[in-house]
C-alpha cells in the first residue's frame, strides 16, 4: 500500500476524532460547572466597567470571553433564543447594521455589521443564561456589587481626603466621563439592589449597605441626571419592597433608602457649597438647544434616518459643537430614522413588560428597576447605543440583556409548566 494510499485509509477515522470532538465541545453547554465558568466570566466583564471602562483592557475582558462563550451561543441560537424581545433586537441590531449604507460612508458598512454582530453574541450568552442560569447570574450581580463597592470606597476617601478645589470625578482611563462613570455605577448598583432584594438571608444587609459608597462616588461625578435617577430608583425599589415584602425586608429596603438620600446629601455637603454652585451654574448643558437641532435633523430623513455612521456633530446656537443628541430616543431617530426608533421603542416596550411580569410573578425588581434607570438616564444623555466594547454595553446591553434573561426564563417555565 502505497503513503498516499494509507493516508486515504485514515480518513473516515480523522472525520470521526473531529466530528466526537465537535460533539464534546457542543455538550458543554449542558455542563453545569460551565455554565458557572460563563456566568463568572459576565461577572468579571461586567466589573471591568468600574475600572477603566473605555479603554483597551475592557474590551480585551470581552474578547478573551468570546471563544469561552462559543459553546453556550450556538446553543443559545438552537435551542432557547426566541420570543418578541430577542427578535426585536436583533431587527433593531440588523438594521442599525444596514443603514450605514446611507450614512454618506458606505464602506463603514463592514464596521457597523460587526458590532452589531458582537452585541448579538453578548444577547446570545443571556439567552444562554436565561435557559437556566438565573440564579447564578443574581449571585454574580452580588459580587460584581461588591467589587464594585470595594473600588468606591477607596476611590470616594481618597478624592474627598487628598483633592483641593475638586471639580467632577471623571474615573479612570484617557477616556473616563464623569457622566459615563456615573451611569456605569448607578447602574450597577440598581442590578445588585434588585438581586439583593430578592433574598432573605442575613448577607443581604452587607450587600445593601454597599450602595453607600457608591452613592457617594456619583454624587462625586456632578451628575445631574445619573444622581437623581439613581436615587429615584432606590425610593421606588424601597416603596415597592415595603407594600409587597413586609417585615425584616421591607425596614432593609427602606433603611436602605434612607441611607442613600443622607449620603448624597453628606457627599455634597462635603464637596463645599461652592462646588454645588459650580455644578448648578452649569445649568442645562445646552440640552433644550441639543434637541430642537436634532430634531430638526430628523425632520430632513425622518422615515430611514442619516445612517449609524454618519457624522453626529452638531453645531450649535451659541457657537458650541455637539457630538450626538444626548436622548437616547432622539438619537436613534436621527441614526435609524422613525423605522429604526420604532424597533427601539419596541425593544423597551417589550422589557418593561418582562420586568413588570417577573415583579408580579416573583416579587423581584429585577429587570424592572435597571430598566427604569436606564430610561431616566436616557432622556438626558446616550447617543449611539450600536458601537464597540464601551461604557454603553453596560448601562445599555447588559441591562437590556438581563431583561432577555428573564424573559427566556419566563418562557422556558411557561413551556415545562404545560
Amino acid at each position: 500500500m502505497s503513503a498516499r494510499d494509507a493516508g486515504a485509509a485514515l480518513l473516515p477515522s480523522d472525520r470521526f476524532r473531529v466530528r466526537e470532538a465537535w460533539a464534546l465541545l457542543w455538550a458543554l453547554a449542558d455542563s453545569a460547572q460551565y455554565q458557572t465558568i460563563v456566568v463568572a466570566w459576565l461577572g468579571v466583564f461586567c466589573a471591568g466597567f468600574c475600572l477603566l471602562p473605555a479603554e483597551w483592557e475592557q474590551r480585551w475582558l470581552f474578547y478573551i470571553g468570546i471563544p469561552l462563550a462559543l459553546p453556550a451561543v450556538v446553543d443559545a441560537a438552537r435551542r432557547s433564543a426566541g420570543g418578541a424581545l430577542f427578535w426585536t433586537m436583533t431587527c433593531f441590531l440588523a438594521y442599525s447594521g444596514v443603514s450605514a449604507l446611507w450614512s454618506g460612508r458606505w464602506m463603514t458598512i463592514s464596521d457597523e455589521l460587526r458590532r452589531a454582530f458582537w452585541i448579538e453574541y453578548l444577547l446570545l450568552i443571556f439567552c444562554y443564561i436565561g435557559s437556566g442560569s438565573v440564579p447564578l447570574l443574581r449571585r454574580a450581580m452580588e459580587f460584581v456589587l461588591l467589587f464594585a463597592a470595594a473600588a468606591a470606597l477607596l476611590t470616594v476617601v481618597v478624592f474627598f481626603a487628598y483633592c483641593e478645589d475638586c471639580g467632577r470625578f471623571a474615573g479612570f482611563g484617557a477616556h473616563a466621563k464623569a457622566t459615563r462613570t456615573a451611569m456605569i455605577i448607578g447602574a450597577i448598583g440598581l442590578i445588585g439592589l434588585s438581586a439583593t432584594f430578592s433574598r432573605t438571608s442575613a448577607r443581604a444587609a452587607l450587600l445593601l449597605a454597599c450602595q453607600a459608597p457608591l452613592c457617594a462616588l456619583i454624587s462625586a461625578t456632578g451628575s445631574r441626571g445619573a444622581l437623581p435617577s439613581y436615587l429615584a430608583c432606590v425610593l421606588l425599589s424601597a416603596t415597592l419592597m415595603a407594600r409587597c415584602a413586609g417585615g425584616r425586608r421591607a425596614r432593609l429596603a427602606i433603611g436602605t433608602a434612607l441611607g442613600c438620600v443622607i449620603v448624597a446629601a453628606a457627599a455634597i455637603s462635603a464637596l463645599g457649597r461652592g462646588w454645588l454652585d459650580e455644578q448648578l451654574r452649569r445649568g442645562d448643558s445646552m440640552r433644550l438647544e441639543l434637541w430642537a437641532v436634532n430634531l430638526k435633523r430628523i425632520a430632513e430623513r425622518p422615515w430611514f434616518g442619516h445612517g449609524a455612521t454618519a457624522w453626529d456633530i452638531i453645531l450649535l446656537p451659541n457657537g458650541e459643537i455637539g457630538t450626538h443628541a444626548h436622548n437616547l430616543f432622539l438619537a436613534q431617530g436621527f441614526y435609524v430614522g422613525l423605522v429604526g426608533l420604532a424597533l427601539w421603542v419596541a425593544v423597551f416596550a417589550l422589557s418593561l413588560r418582562v420586568g413588570v411580569r417577573v415583579f408580579r410573578a416573583r416579587r423581584e425588581l429585577l429587570p424592572l428597576v435597571p430598566i427604569l434607570f436606564l430610561l431616566m438616564v436616557g432622556c438626558v444623555d446616550i447617543g449611539a447605543v450600536v458601537i464597540d466594547v464601551q461604557p454603553e454595553w453596560l448601562y445599555v446591553w447588559v441591562v437590556l440583556g438581563i431583561a432577555l434573561t428573564y424573559d427566556i426564563d419566563l418562557r422556558r417555565r411557561a413551556i415545562t409548566s404545560r
